[in-house]
């Protein structure tokens, strides 16, 4: 039983349809002029492949192995996971599958650059299909339901013990809804929406440190930044991270594009620090600007303006000395 879950599991991940080609073939959201340079991949790449212990193990050893699939296939193109949740769905899997799923490319997200737009397309497509497995109402009502099976169905067939030595049917009953609800050894138990919850939050944490743009882009970079929040503010609406969470993201999000703006100062422009600055000066609600919960803490608005300060000294000091040397 557990192989065959696991080769169903893995197989999911595998199906993606034809067209998942054209997303390592140009970034979403930006002009072609813009695009990055595309690596040839075989074939099978882009193969849709069988329910079947052939094309699992194709897929790891040919695809999934392979030293260029992590930054310059996976960093561009999440389709892989994003199929593999959407089967699960379809399939009516437990969370537990998501998990398994997350878990298996997380994995591959280390010690390598990501695409931003693809990452936001990846968090605009996941939204719906993960809310389904964050309903608490519908957790709650799965427990109840189980709960009442295993209580009714001891009671029914242990009364007359209940009768003669109720502490001992008690005791009895206690220990088989704690292995029911809460013992790991039991192959069925699916884990928690907070759980699965951890789970999504860490595979987006990581993949928002990894994150990396064009300076070439200018202020679509920005841009990018601001879709990217607002994607992340409706997985709280749909109960997919928490907002203590989300907070945590954000601030990856700002830390990660503040590194980048220090680190390509020199290539921006004077049109990129004014948009941004015209943004923080007009979008006083804007998500990425809330408040801090401790008063004496740096604001996400405080510490992007101060990132921002540092870059344009930097990018003009830059640009007066390439003026200088070429009068002289």
């Amino acid at each position: 039983m557990n192989y065959l879950y696991a080769l169903c599991l893995l197989s999911a991940l595998l199906f993606f349809p034809c067209t998942s080609r054209t997303y390592t073939d140009q970034d979403t959201e930006k002009q072609l002029h813009n695009q990055p340079i595309t690596r040839n991949f075989p074939d099978y790449f882009f193969n849709s492949l069988l329910y079947s212990e052939n094309s699992v193990t194709f897929f790891l050893k040919k695809i999934y192995n392979d030293k260029k699939y992590p930054q310059y296939f996976l960093s561009h193109n999440f389709t892989h996971v994003i199929e593999g949740i959407n089967f699960a769905h379809e399939s009516d899997q437990p969370r537990f599958t998501i998990e398994k799923i997350f878990s298996l490319f997380h994995a591959k997200l280390d010690n390598i650059y990501v695409n931003p737009y693809a990452f936001s397309r990846f968090l605009c497509e996941i939204h719906p299909t993960i809310a389904r497995y964050c309903n608490r109402n519908q957790e709650k009502y799965h427990t109840i339901e189980l709960l009442k099976e295993c209580m009714g169905s001891y009671l029914i067939d242990n009364y007359a013990t209940f009768k003669q030595d109720p502490d001992k049917a008690l005791e009895e009953l206690a220990h088989a809804v704690h292995a029911l609800t809460v013992d790991p050894q039991q192959e069925e138990r699916d884990i928690s929406v907070r759980e699965l919850q951890h789970t999504v939050y860490r595979f987006i944490s990581h993949g928002l440190s990894q994150l990396i743009w064009n300076p070439a882009d200018q202020l679509e970079t920005w841009h990018n930044v601001k879709r990217l929040s607002c994607q992340l503010e409706k997985l709280t609406e749909y109960y997919i991270i928490d907002t203590k969470m989300l907070d945590s993201l954000l601030w990856t999000l700002l830390n990660r594009y503040s590194y980048f703006i220090c680190l390509v100062a020199k290539d921006l422009t004077q049109e990129f620090f004014n948009g941004v600055r015209e943004d923080l000066q007009s979008e006083k609600a804007a998500l990425w600007l809330s408040e801090e919960k401790e008063s004496y803490i740096t604001t996400k608005l405080e510490h992007l303006t101060a990132t921002l300060l540092e870059a344009e000294i930097t990018s003009q000091v830059s640009a007066l000395a390439n003026q200088t040397a070429i009068s002289s």
